[in-house]
């Protein structure tokens, strides 16, 4: 059976493992959101890889709405 993306960061948590490298690291070199189910990394690098897409997303989301406001 295939563990879910969610299950796959909170191992990689709870083993001290970069889900995007794979490079082992301590709790006190963990970088992220501090939302356990949205893993921890061992570098801003590897978290911004990891969440590029969903990262740009919301740039652009920003990006839309600055856009749309109306400066008087």
């Amino acid at each position: 059976m295939a563990i879910s993306e969610e299950g796959y960061l909170l191992r990689c948590w709870d083993t001290g493992v970069c889900p995007y490298c794979g490079r082992a690291f301590t709790a006190k070199q963990r970088v992220g959101s501090g939302d356990k189910k949205q893993g921890g990394f061992c570098s801003v690098s590897c978290y911004g890889n990891y969440y590029k897409v969903d990262l740009l997303r919301r740039h652009q989301h920003v990006l839309e709405k600055i856009r749309e406001f109306k400066w008087e």
